[in-house]
């Protein structure tokens, strides 16, 4: 999947969260982020920091391809 905006993220992400029957605060977990990031993450704000979204594409199967 092409990623053109922070949308295809956060689409993707709670999409991949809600198929496995996990909660936000499950993905915070799993990535060592706050429960809040990954609400900011699944809302698409612009202001998420990278490294939090490469630490929540660490833990799911989503991938990001730079081309």
């Amino acid at each position: 999947m092409k990623v053109e905006s922070i949308e295809i993220i956060s689409n993707s992400l709670k999409e991949y969260r809600k198929a496995r029957g996990l909660t936000q605060q499950d993905i915070a977990d799993l990535a060592g982020v706050s429960r809040k990031a990954i609400n900011e993450l699944e809302q698409g704000k612009d202001t998420i920091e990278f490294k939090i979204v490469l630490k929540v594409l660490a833990v799911t199967d989503l991938e990001l391809t730079l081309q």
